[in-house]
């Protein structure tokens, strides 16, 4: 009788397994944003370090704010007027609706009185809007980040000139977390990782 012949055995189990594929990609920023000016005026201060961290509503550049203060007084300063005359016109039409009433006064004198009330109201609004205006002005001589990232070299230096809006920018933030990975891939290499995963997608 032959001798037994030693045999192992294999238990199968289903597992998970990885599939490794290396593609070409590149790093792609969440966000990027440029800093632009929204008033004229000469840069007075830089206040970042140049290739440095900065968060989200810090101030980067102040721009001269001289001539925007200026205007802003000076808007309040029509207002505080305007209003005066708004109280002034206001007393006299209270009286000539009375006066009209006994014919002390004509109706022309009373209808004119009317009209320079709603102008002196009209004029209130208008130099509201005007103080309104000039503070938004003055609020945007301070340059602030508009997101959180690593700021690049400033484009300018203290003592330029800057324009509204201009078309070049002070400077970039890039915003490094979270960051994406744009993964490029032929034809066949898409194929094949279908057919591995099973995937349609």
């Amino acid at each position: 009788m032959s001798p037994a012949v030693p045999v192992s055995a294999i238990t199968l189990k289903k597992q998970l397994v990885s599939i490794t594929e290396e593609l070409p990609g590149r790093t792609v920023a969440h966000r990027v944003a440029e800093i632009r000016p929204q008033v004229t005026g000469i840069i007075t201060k830089r206040l970042f370090v140049e290739g440095s961290h900065v968060d989200q509503g810090q101030q980067l550049y102040q721009i001269d704010p001289a001539q925007y203060q200026a205007s802003y007084e000076a808007k309040k300063a029509a207002l505080k007027k305007a209003k005066a005359n708004l109280h002034s016109v206001a007393l006299k039409e209270k009286r000539f609706s009375e006066l009209v009433k006994v014919d002390a006064v004509s109706q022309q004198d009373y209808d004119d009185i009317y009209a320079e009330l709603t102008q002196a109201k009209a004029d209130i609004a208008v130099a509201e809007a005007d103080v309104v205006s000039a503070k938004i002005n003055l609020e945007y001589t301070r340059v602030y980040a508009p997101i959180s990232g690593q700021i690049s070299q400033s484009n300018v230096t203290e003592g330029a000139l800057v324009t509204a809006n201009q078309e070049s920018s002070l400077a970039t933030i890039t915003q490094l977390d979270p960051i994406f990975v744009d993964m490029q891939a032929s034809v066949p290499q898409l194929l094949r990782l279908k057919e591995l995963t099973g995937s349609d997608d």
